[in-house]
C-alpha cells in the first residue's frame, strides 16, 4: 500500500478553509495525543486536546486515500466534512508514517507544505474588509426580574438589521455567506471586525457554541429554551457584565425598560447621589434628593442606569448605598426616619458612610447639635507579668472615648459626637490581627514576641 495523502486531500476533506487552518495549528501545537495506527485495518486512532479532549478515528483505502473519519466533538455532529480535530490527526498520520518510513514517499514533493502551503493559506485568509457593527442594548422585564438582551446592525457603508442572530452566528461558524437583501452579502471569509467588535462577536459565539453543545448532549426531541429569539440574544448576568465592560470603548444605543437612549455612555465613576438630613416631629429624617430614577442593570449593582448614562460605581459606593437603594428606591419611600433614641447611633455609625458616597445637606438645626472633630488616637502600652497590655483612647476635641469600656459613648452633653467609626474600626483591627485579647478596659497579648 502507498500512503498517498496530499495537502489538497486534507483541505478537500475539511469542512472549510478556516477549519483546515485550525486543524493544522492543532497539529503544530502538539495537541494530538495517544496516536495509534492499525496497519491491518489501515485506521488511525488518537485523542486531540482542545478545550475538551476528543476521540478521533480515520480510515484509509488501499492507495492511502481517506475513506472514513469520525470525531465525538459537537462540530462533527453538526456539519459536513472533517472537523479541526480530524484534520490534525490526518496531518499527524501523514507526518508520523513518513517519519517511520512505513510507507513510500508522499505525493507532495519533499513534504513542501509543512510550512509554505500553510502560510500561503494563512496569508490569503488575512486579506479581509472590515465591517461596521452597531449595537443596541435592551433591559426589559422578565417573569421574576429584569433581563438583558442585545440586537445589532452591520454592514460596510450602510448598516442592515441582523434579523436572525442565530443564523448570523452560524454563518460565522460555518464560514457561509449570509444575504442582507440584494444590496449586501456578509462573507465571513472576506469580512472582518474591529478588535472591540470582535470581542462582542466572540462573546456571542460562546453563547452559540454552548447551545450547540447542549443540543448535542440532549436526548430529548422536545424544543429547549434558547437565548436566541429572532434578532435578539438574551444574556446571563455574567455575560451582561462582560458585554458592558467591552462597550465602555464603543458608542451604542439602548432601550432601558422602554426608554430609548441613543449614544449612551458607560461612566466609570460614582453616581452623583445627594441626601438631605432634617428634623421633623422630633425625628431625624434622611431623604434621597437625587433626581431621576436609578435602575440597576445587574443584580449586585455593578452597572446602574441613571439620567441617560450607565454608571459603573466603585465597590465602596455600591456597598454603602445598597441599604438606601433597598429602602428608598426599591421600597418606593421618600425618606427614612430615625427616632430620637437612634439619633446618636445614626450620626456616629451611618452618617460617615453616607458622606463617603454622596453629598449630604444637613439642616442647620441638626448641625448645631453635632460635635464634629477629627479623630485623634492614643495607645498606651504597658508590661504585664506574662505579656503586654494596651490602653486605647479615641479623642474628639476634648471628649475621650475608651472603646473597650462596654457601652459606646455617643454624646458630649447634648451634642451628638460624629465619630469616625470607619477609622476607629481600622485601628482596632490591628489588635485583632495581632491576636490581642480583651480584658475589661484594655487589650493584652501574652506572647511578647508577637
Amino acid at each position: 500500500m502507498r500512503m498517498n495523502i496530499t495537502e489538497s486531500d486534507i483541505r478537500h476533506n475539511a469542512s472549510n478553509s478556516s477549519v483546515f487552518l485550525r486543524g493544522i495549528n492543532y497539529y503544530i501545537e502538539n495537541r494530538v495525543r495517544n496516536f495509534y495506527y492499525n496497519e491491518l485495518q489501515q485506521t488511525a486512532h488518537a485523542n486531540v486536546v482542545g478545550e475538551y479532549t476528543y476521540n478521533v478515528e480515520v480510515s484509509f483505502g488501499d492507495n492511502g486515500e481517506i475513506t472514513y473519519y469520525e470525531c465525538d466533538c459537537p462540530a462533527f455532529m453538526s456539519y459536513e466534512g472533517a472537523c479541526k480535530h480530524i484534520v490534525a490527526v490526518i496531518k499527524f498520520t501523514q507526518a508520523e508514517l513518513l517519519k517511520n518510513n512505513s510507507f513510500s514517499k508522499l505525493r507532495t514533493a519533499n513534504n513542501d507544505f509543512d510550512i509554505f502551503t500553510y502560510f500561503d493559506e494563512l496569508h490569503q485568509g488575512n486579506i479581509k474588509k472590515e465591517v461596521q457593527i452597531e449595537i443596541n442594548y435592551e433591559l426589559e422585564h422578565s417573569y421574576k426580574s429584569m433581563i438583558s438582551a442585545i440586537d445589532m446592525k452591520l454592514g460596510e457603508e450602510r448598516l442592515y438589521v441582523v434579523r436572525n442572530m442565530r443564523e448570523f452566528l452560524e454563518s460565522i461558524d460555518k464560514e457561509s455567506d449570509l444575504e442582507f437583501g440584494k444590496r449586501f452579502i456578509f462573507r465571513p471569509t472576506e469580512h472582518s471586525f474591529s478588535p472591540i467588535d470582535q470581542s462582542i462577536i466572540n462573546l456571542l459565539l460562546e453563547i452559540y457554541d454552548g447551545e450547540k453543545m447542549l443540543e448535542g448532549l440532549s436526548t430529548s426531541f422536545y424544543r429547549h429554551e434558547t437565548a436566541f429569539k429572532g434578532k435578539k440574544v438574551y444574556l446571563s448576568p455574567s455575560q451582561t457584565i462582560r458585554l458592558l465592560s467591552i462597550l465602555k470603548n464603543k458608542s451604542f444605543s439602548a432601550n432601558i425598560l422602554g426608554k430609548e437612549v441613543s449614544n449612551i455612555s458607560i461612566l466609570e465613576r460614582d453616581i452623583p447621589l445627594a441626601f438631605q438630613l432634617y428634623e421633623e416631629q422630633q425625628k431625624m429624617c434622611l431623604q434621597l434628593e437625587t433626581e431621576g430614577t436609578l435602575i440597576p442593570i445587574t443584580k449586585k449593582g455593578e452597572y446602574i442606569f441613571y439620567k441617560e448614562n450607565i454608571y459603573q460605581p466603585t465597590e465602596e459606593q455600591r456597598r454603602y448605598f445598597l441599604p438606601f437603594y433597598q429602602m428608598c428606591v426599591k421600597g418606593n419611600k421618600k425618606k427614612i426616619d430615625f427616632s430620637s433614641k437612634d439619633k446618636g447611633r445614626f450620626v456616629s455609625e451611618i452618617l460617615p458612610y453616607i458622606k463617603k458616597i454622596s453629598n449630604v445637606r444637613i439642616d442647620p438645626k441638626i448641625a448645631e447639635n453635632i460635635l464634629e472633630e477629627n479623630l485623634g488616637a492614643k495607645i498606651y502600652f504597658d508590661k504585664m507579668e506574662d505579656g503586654i497590655s494596651a490602653n486605647v483612647e479615641f479623642q474628639y476635641g476634648e471628649e475621650i472615648i475608651h472603646p473597650f469600656e462596654g457601652e459606646s459613648k455617643l454624646y458630649a452633653g447634648k451634642k451628638v459626637i460624629a465619630r469616625d467609626m470607619i477609622k476607629e474600626k481600622q485601628i482596632l483591627s490591628f489588635f485583632e490581627e495581632a491576636d490581642f485579647k480583651v480584658s475589661k478596659d484594655k487589650v493584652f497579648i501574652k506572647d511578647q514576641d508577637k
